[in-house]
């Protein structure tokens, strides 16, 4: 898969640098040196891992060198609960933001952790809340400025998957199919009238072969890797695409930086948004066809409707929590709103805040 990557990334230098060389040649020239201390949770040869590798060349080449990356791999320094803190405080210069684990210092990034279709689609809506639509931008521009940091970017993290011991093809059926759903964050489908118990990802396995449960849900490329499959070989694409991942930088630091410097920081994460979509894309191909082979099954795929549908479950518990986080503060809970109608807005979800 490291071969994969890395002739993805020649391929997405060759693109990107052929049509403006002499001017990204004339930016390296004016780059000074400096070395970004970089936070990453993720394990050097995780998926993650690579992808943040893949920043690192696009510096070097931008650079021709100028500008180096010192990787803390692993959360071994600081890790999904501290690193915000550290960012913020200026301990380190950049992490891979899990807003998850940060959506107390920054509620209004948790207004959404899936897209639905393509992962260009999903990151159309990060980068027009994040960057784009006036209004949305300057409230988590605001936010972030108020916690010393700014977004560069916002990552594709692949696509999700359900995964049953029992044959289901459509939404209804595996409402009505599932026994017990095991999963991490099941409140989508506590919401489908689904019966629900807590099982963490690494004992899904044991789980859906013991028949503890006969569903699960993860990333593909996670259930792919713990070999799920093997034990429930009905694995259905859910339609959702994972997102977030944004480079995050201290912004004191960002602001110490000269041009030149900042320039091609944010064009090395600009082009890592665009390689986060080829690389899940090119793994995926690979994963199901894997799957399929090693199981002999065929990889199912949820229709537009269901899709939707299930998106919308994912929707409405999402922004009950997004509200509730914010809950007591007036003004934080009227951008809320602003943020999590425009989301609905873009995928068509009938929502509307609670009067």
């Amino acid at each position: 898969m490291k071969k994969v990557f890395a002739f993805l990334l020649a391929m997405a230098l060759v693109c990107g640098l052929s049509v403006c060389g002499f001017a990204q040649g004339a930016l390296a020239a004016e780059v000074e040196p400096l070395t970004i201390n970089f936070n990453a949770t993720y394990r050097e040869n995780e998926a993650n891992g690579l992808l943040l590798q893949q920043f690192a060349a696009y510096l070097d080449e931008l650079t021709d060198g100028a500008i180096t990356v010192n990787f803390m791999w692993g959360g071994t320094v600081y890790n999904d609960m501290t690193q915000f803190t550290a960012l913020r405080d200026g301990a380190i210069n950049m992490i891979s933001i899990q807003t998850t684990a940060s959506a107390d210092y920054v509620p209004y990034m948790s207004f959404a952790h899936y897209g639905v279709g393509t992962g260009e689609n999903a990151l159309n809506l990060w980068n027009q809340v994040m960057f784009e639509n006036p209004e949305t931008s300057a409230l988590i521009t605001a936010e972030a400025e108020a916690n010393n940091i700014k977004y560069l970017n916002a990552m594709d993290m692949g696509s999700d998957v359900i995964v049953s011991n029992f044959e289901w093809s459509t939404l209804e059926e595996l409402a009505d199919g599932c026994v017990t759903m095991g999963a991490g964050d099941y409140a989508q489908f506590e919401a489908m009238g689904i019966t629900c118990t807590f099982v963490p990802p690494p004992e899904a396995y044991d789980a859906l072969q013991r028949g503890i449960c006969d569903s699960s849900t993860l990333s593909l490329a996670g259930a792919y890797s713990m070999s799920w499959d093997e034990v429930a070989p009905n694995v259905v694409m859910d339609g959702l695409r994972g997102t977030g991942g944004c480079l995050t930088v201290n912004l004191a630091w960002w602001n110490g930086l000269t041009d030149a410097q900042r320039e091609a920081i944010q064009t090395a994460a600009d082009m890592l948004a665009e390689y986060s979509i080829q690389m899940n894309d090119e793994a995926e191909a690979g994963q199901i066809a894997e799957i399929e082979e090693r199981s002999n099954t065929t990889v199912k795929y949820l229709s537009e409707e269901d899709a939707a549908a299930y998106y919308g479950y994912i929707f409405d518990t999402n922004a009950a929590t997004c509200l509730n986080r914010v809950s007591g503060d007036g003004e934080k809970t009227e951008g809320m709103n602003t943020i999590l109608q425009f989301v609905a807005d873009y995928y068509g979800v009938d929502w509307s805040p609670a009067e």
